[in-house]
């Protein structure tokens, strides 16, 4: 069958790379043709190009909302004659709503992918949102709470979340070799791994790192991740040894595996890759309670959830697994065994391939 993936770009970030390890799995199949329609040409997670069964396609954009997209987009689909429609973002879902309406395409409509804590009633995200639930065959989030908080209708909502592919964690660097590259000194190290964005509170984060190094200095704190905010805060803590900020990097997983605990605070979360990458290593996570975190994070159990901007409470749940070695590795080797369990690359792929099978022409089982 012919599945049209449609993604506003394959740039750094967490909806990308989970679409190319879904494209990976699924290609191997041999039940699915792929048609990825991108509207960047700027390709980060270029795997994508190794993947068999898969013809993309670009549709850039010359201003930011482009009305030619509608037409291109239109033309494309009455060529490519899919059996499904799955868009990833709300960019993707803007072009697809009226070429859908017009053709009658089953649309798997995929733009929930955080939950913030509320919606502003009558915004244009949320007018628009409830618009596409009408035109929509299924809503689908990676979070309950998405799902919640969009208040998508019942009788279309859909859950898939993520999955976490263990081969990722295959080649792993040396722990020493990463302290001695970024010039790591302590025997314990701390991590955040986020976008330098409005929705990430590296204001708690630095403010914790910055109370604890304060009254010892055992612990290095790590920041890795880019964005708006990125340069304010590497200018501030540019003197600091025990606070650094690596940017992005390619090698993640290595980095975290060279931590002790890894932390997530956070205005809006569906379900956090970098929790998932985390806890498959093994790492007690502290997360903020926003969004999908409680789905993924057993509170006590696989580490702990705080209240948003709860410094105080960062600082006492860092200082406490640091200080009780036993109950970081069982909490860390609890989440591992979790992500194993419930939220693996293959479970992920059984739910989109049983999902997207509904909509092969003459299954008789669309919804």
């Amino acid at each position: 069958m012919k599945v049209l993936i449609f993604k506003d770009s394959l740039q750094s970030g967490g909806a990308e790379r989970r679409l190319v390890e879904l494209l990976k799995g699924l290609s191997t199949t041999g039940k699915f043709h792929f048609d990825l329609v991108l509207m960047n040409k700027e390709v980060h997670y270029t795997d994508v190009f190794r993947i068999k069964n898969i013809t993309i396609h670009y549709l850039v954009r010359d201003t930011k909302r482009d009305l030619k997209i509608f037409g291109k987009f239109f033309r494309l689909c009455k060529q490519l004659k899919p059996d499904v429609v799955h868009t990833w973002d709300l960019m993707t879902s803007f072009y697809t709503l009226p070429v859908v309406a017009l053709s009658r395409i089953p649309w798997i409509n995929g733009r929930i992918t955080i939950a913030p804590l509320t919606i502003k009633p009558f915004s244009p995200d949320w007018f628009f949102t409830k618009i596409t639930y009408y035109f929509s065959d299924v809503v689908l989030a990676n979070s309950k709470a998405g799902l919640k908080v969009f208040r998508v209708p019942e009788k279309k909502a859909l859950c898939i979340y993520n999955g976490f592919d263990f081969n990722r964690l295959a080649n792993l660097k040396n722990t020493e070799t990463v302290k001695n590259e970024f010039d790591i000194k302590t025997p314990f190290a701390v991590c955040m791994v986020a976008s330098f964005t409005k929705v990430k509170d590296y204001n708690t984060f630095f403010a914790a790192a910055e109370i604890i190094t304060g009254k010892r200095n055992d612990i290095t704190f790590l920041a890795i991740g880019e964005g708006d905010n990125y340069l304010f805060y590497k200018n501030k803590y540019q003197n600091s040894s025990l606070i650094k900020l690596l940017g992005r990097q390619k090698d993640v997983e290595s980095i975290v595996n060279c931590c002790d605990i890894s932390v997530l605070c956070s205005a809006a979360e569906g379900i956090s890759n970098s929790l998932m990458e985390s806890m498959a290593l093994g790492k007690p996570v502290i997360a903020t309670s926003i969004g999908g975190t409680p789905e993924l994070v057993i509170n006590n159990d696989t580490g702990f959830i705080i209240g948003f901007q709860a410094c105080d409470t960062l600082v006492q749940k860092i200082e406490y697994l640091i200080n009780n070695p036993e109950v970081k590795n069982e909490m860390g080797q609890k989440g591992k065994k979790r992500i194993e369990q419930n939220f693996s690359q293959q479970v992920m792929n059984e739910k989109f391939f049983s999902l997207y099978s509904k909509y092969q022409r003459g299954s008789g089982d669309a919804v």
